[in-house]
């Protein structure tokens, strides 16, 4: 048997044993020199580590740091800030976390048009359109929405920038509050966005402020519409945008387009 240059690899013995070897000497590392190599790791970074070995994973999901740094700890407690005051690469990613507002980098990917049910809230895998997963079904979906976490989100739903030159007599903003005071997740976002623009209501009043509203003629109902009308046809989720954070409170605005 020869490798891919020609050579002959090594007995599946040999083999076995080298790579046995190069295991033990990985778990011989020191925790606390495998925490701080972790630091430096980006997101997706982490996610690949924490699938090498259950050791990685131990490290990575039990430590303060890594935990907040992988959306899934709410915040650092003052014992935990405190210990990370005495190395340089923990005060870079201590200064990296106290940064105004960090979102997390999976909403980036979700797939979604305003005014569809929850079920079509997911993900499209990298190799094509046929594999969907619903987010509900994925433990990312209980991650907090960013770092750090916050109690309560605004979100202002509009077209996005570059369809505003075409749009912008003829759209409305779609304000959508999310409150959990154990933190807010990727899951209570959607979940809220879902409701506020599948909810019906009369969008002559809507438009005007109350000003005007539908009537209907001979004991006829007035049709109610799915809130996501007022985007026109600009209901396809694209980003969040501009984050600013007061405390506990972040706002951003959700950007749409065709």
């Amino acid at each position: 048997m020869t490798s891919s240059h020609g050579r002959p690899l090594p007995p599946p013995k040999f083999r076995y044993t080298h790579l046995k070897l190069y295991e033990d000497k990985i778990m011989e590392i020191p925790t606390e020199m495998l925490t701080q190599v972790f630091m430096h790791l980006s997101y997706s970074g982490l996610l690949a580590a924490s699938s090498v070995c259950t050791l990685w994973k131990q490290i990575i999901q039990t430590d303060p740091l890594l935990s907040t740094l992988l959306f899934k700890r709410k915040k650092l407690s003052a014992l935990d800030k405190k210990l990370c005051t005495g190395s340089s690469v923990l005060d870079g990613v201590r200064v990296n976390l106290c940064s105004p507002v960090r979102l997390h980098p999976a909403i980036s990917r979700v797939s979604y048009h305003m005014g569809e049910g929850l079920s079509t809230v997911g993900f499209f895998l990298q190799d094509g359109n046929r594999d969907f997963r619903p987010l509900a079904s994925l433990p990312i979906a209980h991650d907090y929405i960013s770092i750090p976490a916050v109690d309560t989100l605004h979100i202002e739903i509009t077209p996005s920038v570059q369809t505003l030159q075409y749009v912008r007599k003829c759209w409305w903003s779609i304000d959508v509050p999310v409150l959990n005071p154990d933190g807010v997740t990727i899951l209570d976002v959607f979940e809220a966005i879902v409701r506020q623009t599948c909810v019906k209501c009369d969008l002559l009043a809507l438009a005007s402020g109350g000003a005007f509203y539908q009537r209907g003629s001979g004991g006829v109902v007035p049709k109610l519409s799915k809130r996501a009308e007022v985007l026109g046809t600009y209901k396809k989720y694209t980003s969040f945008t501009n984050p600013a954070l007061e405390g506990s409170r972040l706002s951003v605005t959700v950007m749409t387009a065709l």
